[in-house]
């Protein structure tokens, strides 16, 4: 009788089965850390464009990707890298830009830079041209840099009330300075926003003639002229240097009211004094009337020296904030 032993063939058997599962198990956890290693080095990159994303939705222009990268990721970061640049100098170009012309222009500019040209479109609006009465007489006596010095002061002050009436500077014209509202940004109370921000202005240059005249300096007096109506605002001048700015009939008297008005005036005329939705919220009277060049008969004008009850504390709460803010500064 022949016998075979099946014990060296049954441990062979589950020695190979042993290591075939051993095996097995390596390769799958070589394969998962690989594939973990992998994937963490595939996400990474973009957890962080999806980071970068995020902070130049922010207006964080200045986040940058870290680069080195030499594969399609790499070249993905560094694209993102030079349009972040690129928004921020259009974001530096557009903040430069709206110390020069007002923030609704300078937008417009930026947003069709390859449509600049001449001509402009008609709005209905309101305009305000204030100076400093006898601003050449008092100049004379002062340096240059005194005389800088002085303007600045108060052209922040007319800057900061346009800004709180929805106005915006059109332009600085030696001593005096002419806003404009419900041009560059729709504001259908636009006619009294342009007589609030004057009355406010002679109403804080009071208070800063309080503080001069202790000081014993020569006070300042502002001459206002208002007026609202049809004009054309666009771009004027020539190809190769225009200016966004206002022009027509309406701005020219609104002009000619501030030449009119006496030392702490605001003129407006007598069409816009009785306008039902003015007359109610100002303080003033009849004027007189004047002479205006092209014009067949006199325009009736209107002192305004102050607004309504419903919305002088306002106004005075504002002008306090604007002192206090001067004061700290």
């Amino acid at each position: 009788m022949v016998t075979l032993s099946r014990s060296a063939q049954q441990t062979g058997t589950r020695a190979a089965a042993n290591a075939i599962i051993l095996t097995t198990v390596f390769m799958s956890v070589l394969g998962g850390a690989a594939a973990f290693l992998m994937g963490q080095r595939l996400s990474r990159p973009v957890h962080r464009l999806v980071e970068a994303t995020r902070a130049i939705g922010e207006g964080e222009y200045r986040y940058r990707l870290p680069e080195g990268r030499r594969d399609e990721i790499g070249h993905l970061m560094s694209a993102f890298n030079r349009m972040a640049q690129g928004l921020l100098e259009k974001s530096q170009v557009e903040g430069a830009l709206s110390r020069y012309v007002s923030a609704g222009v300078a937008r417009e500019i930026m947003s069709n830079l390859d449509r600049v040209k001449l001509g402009g479109r008609q709005v209905e609006a309101s305009v305000m041209f204030a100076d400093i009465a006898g601003f050449t007489r008092m100049s004379e006596t002062m340096d240059p840099d005194k005389v800088a010095g002085l303007l600045n002061e108060y052209f922040t002050h007319v800057s900061h009330i346009a800004r709180l009436h929805q106005g915006s500077i059109d332009k600085f014209m030696g001593d005096g300075v002419m806003v404009v509202f419900g041009v560059t940004d729709e504001d259908p109370d636009h006619r009294f926003h342009a007589i609030a921000s004057g009355v406010m202005l002679q109403h804080l240059v009071a208070r800063l003639n309080q503080v001069r005249d202790m000081e014993g300096q020569e006070p300042i007096r502002f001459r206002v002229g208002i007026n609202s109506g049809p004009m054309m605002a666009g771009n004027m001048g020539a190809e190769d240097r225009m200016q966004y700015t206002v022009v027509g009939d309406a701005v020219n008297l609104a002009s000619r009211l501030m030449t009119a008005a006496e030392p702490g005036q605001v003129l407006i005329c007598e069409a816009l004094f009785e306008d039902p939705d003015i007359r109610w919220r100002v303080r003033g009277q009849p004027h007189r009337s004047i002479a205006i060049r092209g014009k067949t008969q006199p325009v009736a004008t209107c002192q305004v020296h102050d607004l309504s009850d419903l919305y002088r504390g306002a106004m005075e709460r504002q002008i306090e904030r604007l002192l206090c803010k001067e004061r700290i500064t």
